[in-house]
């Protein structure tokens, strides 16, 4: 599965994990989430969006049942998407983390929110066929002025609901300050991918090798610690993973983004997950750093702590997009502590 990528979301299209389920299975039970709020479970209870890690534990939910969750995410005004996950529910509530840990170490923020529900689809394959209620094809226009006053005018094609379009355009209007926001059905698109396939520029519409990847290849048994990177925006993004050979390529080819994996030096888990904690993106010395955006007529400073590849790497995310510019230098500030206080 992809995301939709709209104007601003494009920016951001590097923090969408993959859409799917990290391994298959070919038996299952019942399904009966641990998060169900009548269990006496403190874990997200299903209506209410994710906005922070911190509202969720995967420790405390089911690890080993395979069930079928139609998986919802926010962003810019509506939901912009609903694809179904075939996977246990521990393995959703850790590719939701770690979209949201990506989305922290690149914006220093949370934009989008998660939520997601049981449904009674009992295979793999009934789980994937399921679609989005109510979606279609819509053509988006969004005009907008930039600082120095000039006009530029941008299309999307999107698929959803029409009142999540209609939720869609009102924040556009409303919230971001676009000058003129207009969508339009397409009636010869009748299924997503159709839709999606209008967008010329948009790269992660990928089309599947006429020979599938062999994953059989790959060891299926033996666990251990991998360093995976990966490559987005001109940014080296490094993970430290606890998984067999074969979870490695099944995942990371679902990301859409290329990567090479190695080895690590970490005999458990553990070991493996405190490498996370200490690795560092980029490369070269932290500093502090202003950036300064102007993004569809909307100008803003803002000042992180970082390495300069890593400011490289977000204002070539910016810039990437053609709906503004960002630019930066380095600020006087010598410490994370100083260099936040400058936002203020």
């Amino acid at each position: 599965m992809r995301p939709i990528l709209t104007g601003y979301d494009k920016m951001k299209k590097y923090f969408y994990v993959a859409l799917v389920a990290l391994a298959s299975a070919t038996m299952f039970v019942a399904c009966e989430p641990k998060n169900n709020p009548g269990n006496g479970s403190t874990t997200y209870a299903g209506d209410e969006w994710i906005t922070s890690p911190t509202q969720f534990d995967a420790s405390l939910v089911n690890d080993s049942t395979y069930c079928c969750w139609d998986w919802h995410v926010w962003c810019d005004g509506t939901t912009i998407s609903v694809v179904p996950f075939w996977g246990t529910e521990a393995q959703l509530l850790w590719m939701i983390d770690q979209s949201m840990q990506a989305e922290l170490k690149e914006f220093g923020e949370y934009h989008k929110k998660y939520r997601y529900y049981l449904v009674e689809e009992n295979t793999e394959e009934a789980c994937m066929e399921r679609e989005w209620e109510g979606a279609e094809c819509w053509l988006e226009t969004i005009t907008w002025i930039d600082s120095l006053g000039g006009q530029h005018t941008s299309q999307e094609y999107v698929w959803m609901p029409e009142a999540n379009m209609k939720e869609r355009h009102d924040y556009k209007l409303e919230q971001i300050g676009v000058a003129n926001h207009e969508y339009e059905r397409v009636t010869d698109k009748t299924d997503k991918d159709a839709c999606w396939a209008m967008n010329p520029e948009d790269t992660t519409i990928i089309t599947p090798p006429d020979e599938p990847k062999d994953y059989s290849k790959y060891d299926s048994l033996t666990y251990r610690c991998w360093m995976v990177t990966q490559t987005s925006y001109g940014m080296n993004i490094i993970t430290y993973v606890w998984m067999t050979e074969r979870q490695v390529n099944e995942y990371y080819d679902q990301m859409k983004l290329p990567y090479v994996y190695e080895p690590a030096d970490a005999n458990d888990e553990d070991a493996c997950m405190e490498l996370n904690e200490n690795s560092k993106p980029g490369e070269g010395e932290e500093a502090c750093w202003k950036i300064t955006t102007s993004i569809m007529g909307q100008n803003s400073i803002e000042y992180t702590w970082g390495t300069e590849a890593e400011v490289q790497a977000t204002v070539n995310a910016i810039n990437g997009t053609g709906l503004g510019t960002a630019t930066y230098t380095k600020a006087s500030a010598n410490d994370p502590d100083s260099c936040e206080a400058l936002n203020d």
